[in-house]
């Protein structure tokens, strides 16, 4: 198998995530890559309406909501392996 040293993951929020995370955790086991990215893009505009209507009235960014839940969700299922390190 071919050494890769980075891994590029992009995320969206689905369901889709928690397979590609456990699938983070193959290239953890085999490969030992030096580091994995996570990405997730979101536009503000591909929003729907009444999300983009509520937005002022919450206490966080959204950005840091998605931030917080993807890594909740990336420690849950790759950091028993890597030892607790993003």
């Amino acid at each position: 198998m071919e050494k890769f040293n980075n891994i590029l993951i992009c995320m969206d929020l689905t369901e889709m995530d928690d397979f590609l995370i456990r699938y983070a955790n193959f290239f953890v086991k085999n490969v030992s890559p030096k580091k994995i990215f996570f990405l997730h893009l979101l536009h503000a505009n591909d929003l729907p309406d009444e999300i983009l209507d509520e937005l002022p009235e919450m206490d966080k960014p959204l950005k840091e909501i998605i931030r917080e839940e993807l890594e909740e969700k990336i420690e849950k299922e790759l950091c028993p392996l890597c030892g607790g390190v993003l």
